[in-house]
């Protein structure tokens, strides 16, 4: 490993100071006095994973790194001297570094570049020739991972990398980063909507999909991308499209979904079908007419009766709440519009009310769902409570226990 001047020891000090044996303040002042010149060193170091420490009374004493150890060590490299150690970065991107020195540099990034680092840094480190993607994209997919996951508003940052790198390679990249399970990443990537070029759809389509699995609200503009995806002439996209509309709970696109019921694509069919399925709770197969008679009545419904039950649910009458909570379950399809009543009931309500109230708004499962729901588990009624949970529950697939601290700890709701 090249020894640099006090490479091996500002490694040491870095690797000390990510320990938290030193202040902010101190990691800069101490590792100032190696200078700049020590930075390609500690970069070896983190490629090779090891590093020499010369003891004072004689011998070497080789040091091997951990995951986070070396997370913590590109952490404190970058609090030392981040210019200087973009230039480094650049300067070995001159060099046509190796696929494994790139790795390193990726790591690097994500783990302590300033956001508006990220975009110019990640995209040239990821160009290489095409074919060798592969060996990149799990560095990639760490990199954005950690960046994501500083709760950091990174559109403008990365939209050239959205932009410039080879969509089918970036698809895998993301899929990796939703496999991965990081909460925080996941809701990192959810706010990248609006970076997503246009002529990728199933891209868009890919990230949309996980802005719904964090129980965010898409925006109105990437639904409109994707009803327009569904009547592309692509039929992988049109099936993908009719998956996510379905998952995105998006109404409008009921006519839509129905008329694809139609299509002489089997796959577009099939994934239309469930998507009704879906949005309504209701069951009728692949008969367009009978979607098509019942997507009527529910807007007659809605513009009919539905007025006088939303009313109902605010009168704090428990038997016309109740009745009007059983009649607006029933078209889950229009969640969106009685979220707020319901939750109105839910905290105005007798224990009965209250327990019916949870289980409607578990079964809407709205991002409007989950902030009532949390404050119904410290209801005094146990059986409240016990319905929140379950409530919580079926609405965000996850369970963090019985106490809403610990619910707001693992970061619900979702913002």
């Amino acid at each position: 490993m090249p020894d640099g001047p006090g490479g091996p020891r500002l490694a040491k000090l870095l690797l000390d100071a990510s320990r938290g044996e030193y202040s902010v303040d101190r990691i800069r002042d101490a590792a100032a006095a190696f200078g700049s010149a020590s930075i390609p060193a500690v970069l070896d170091v983190l490629e090779e994973g090891t590093f020499h420490e010369r003891r004072k009374q004689g011998g070497i004493v080789v040091h091997a790194l951990d995951e986070d150890a070396r997370l913590g060590l590109a952490r404190a490299l970058g609090t030392f001297q981040w210019e200087s150690v973009r230039r480094w970065i650049e300067h070995r991107l001159q060099g046509d570094p190796s696929l494994k020195a790139r790795s390193t540099l990726l790591f690097v990034v994500g783990a302590a570049a300033p956001d508006e680092s990220l975009g110019d840094l990640l995209m040239p480190i990821a160009d290489v020739p095409r074919g060798q993607e592969r060996a990149l994209r799990q560095p990639l997919e760490d990199a954005l991972a950690s960046a994501l996951a500083r709760e950091s508003n990174l559109q403008d940052e990365l939209r050239a990398l959205f932009v410039n790198t080879p969509p089918t390679f970036l698809r895998s990249v993301i899929a990796g980063i939703k496999k991965g399970g990081d909460q925080a990443s996941l809701d990192g990537l959810s706010r990248l909507l609006d970076s997503v070029p246009e002529a990728d759809p199933l891209l868009m389509i890919e990230i949309s999909d996980l802005a719904k699995t964090v129980v965010r609200p898409v925006p109105g503009r990437t639904l409109d991308r994707i009803r327009a995806a569904l009547i592309s002439r692509n039929e992988s996209v049109q099936v993908e499209a009719a998956k996510a509309l379905g998952r995105l709970d998006d109404v409008a696109a009921v006519p839509m979904l129905i008329e694809a019921l139609l299509s002489t694509s089997g796959a577009l069919r099939i994934e239309a079908k469930v998507a009704l399925d879906r949005l309504s709770a209701e069951r009728f197969g692949s008969d367009a007419a009978a979607w098509s008679q019942w997507h009527s009545d529910s807007q007659r419904w809605l513009q009919g009766e539905a007025p006088r039950w939303k009313a109902d649910l605010r009168t704090g009458d428990q038997s016309r709440v109740s009745r009007a909570l059983l009649q607006v379950a029933r078209f889950r399809i229009y969640r969106y519009e009685f979220v707020e009543d319901v939750a109105a009931a839910l905290a105005n309500g007798n224990e009965n009310t209250c327990v019916v109230a949870c289980a409607v708004l578990g079964h809407f499962a709205t991002s409007g769902s989950i902030e009532p729901l949390l404050k119904a588990l410290d209801h005094p009624i146990i059986a409240v409570r016990k319905a929140a949970l379950e409530a919580l529950v079926r609405a965000t697939g996850a369970d963090h226990g019985e106490h809403a601290s610990e619910w707001r700890a693992a970061g619900w709701p979702r913002t």
